[in-house]
This record gives C-alpha cells, structure tokens and sequence, in this order.
C-alpha cells in the first residue's frame, strides 16, 4: 500500500472555531505545560475556569471537536491548524 502525503493542510484538518481561552489553554499546551501548570498559571494570571477540573474538561472538549487521540496530538493538530 502507498502513501501520498496532502500537500494542502485543508486536505487533512478542518477549521475549528476556538475562542481566546481554548485558544490559551492550546497555546500553554503546546509549549510542553502539563495542565497542572496550566491551572497553577491561570490561577496566578486570574483567569477563570482556572481549576484543573475545568482545565481537563475543556481540552476534553477540544479533542473531540478536533477528533484529537491524546493531548500531544491535539497540540499537533493546533500547531498544523495555527490555532493559536
């Protein structure tokens, strides 16, 4: 069997609309924070939802709107998408 590679990203993923907070959340994602970290920086920040809990739940979400096996590849996914 062959594979060919998509040379158009809108060929492998679809747009997902994410708002500044999902956006967030991706972003500290990506950079390797544990959602742990995520909590303890939102917290620090003031930002709400910040408990870990709402951390879990949103980035549950997100993977299911972007059909995301693990975390690291909805961090793929957002990076390829330029969600963030």
């Amino acid at each position: 069997m062959k594979f060919t590679q998509a040379t158009d990203r809108s060929q492998v993923f679809k747009p997902i609309p994410l708002n500044d907070f999902e956006k967030s959340l991706l972003r500290r994602l990506a950079m390797g924070h544990t959602q742990q970290e995520i909590s303890e920086q939102l917290s620090r920040e003031k930002i709400s939802p910040n408990s870990r809990s709402s951390i879990e739940k949103k980035l549950a979400e997100i993977k299911s709107k972007t059909q995301a096996k693990t975390l690291f590849h909805l961090a793929y996914i957002a990076n390829e998408l330029e969600l963030f």
